[in-house]
């Protein structure tokens, strides 16, 4: 019997889907440390973010407080850790952002304030504990001014 278009678009449709689940079930089968320092670094990138200028040691710091944090969002969250952990890896690049260039939560003010009660949000810390001289509080404002300055080509 000889298959028509319709067999042969059933047949491509079908190889995708195979392969789109293929991809998912190998991401999920990765170490969960190296998910999230990819998931991290994909998302600098597409924040505008070169990665590199982080220590593999700031971005593996990050990574292993990603997976802390999906662990303990599981407990309150219905489904496995795991499955909480691209979100909050993406979230961490976005708090990066943030502390770079001083926004929501993380200007300068804030974090100098956060930091005297030690409430500091934790990216910074280990941003700062990695890079002291660029992320220190007597340089964080001139540097978030920089950037800001730099990313949207006029000041605050």
């Amino acid at each position: 019997m000889p298959v028509g278009w319709i067999g042969w678009l059933l047949l491509i449709v079908g190889l995708i889907v195979i392969g789109y689940a293929a991809t998912v079930v190998v991401g999920m089968l990765a170490p969960p440390r190296i998910l999230a320092i990819r998931t991290i670094r994909t998302q600098l990138i597409a924040l505008g973010i070169e990665p590199r200028t982080f220590s593999d040691a700031c971005i593996s710091e990050m990574a292993d407080n990603s997976i802390n944090i999906a662990k303990m969002e599981a407990m309150v969250t219905p489904g496995p850790w795991r499955s909480h952990l691209q979100e909050i890896a993406e979230g961490t690049a976005a708090m990066v952002h943030a502390v770079i260039i001083g926004g929501g939560d993380c200007s300068a003010e804030r974090i100098r304030k956060e930091a005297e009660m030690g409430t500091a949000p934790w990216v910074w810390q280990v941003l700062a504990k990695h890079d002291p001289k660029r992320f220190a509080l007597e340089n964080l404002e001139a540097m978030q001014d920089t950037n800001y300055i730099m990313r949207s080509g006029s000041e605050r």
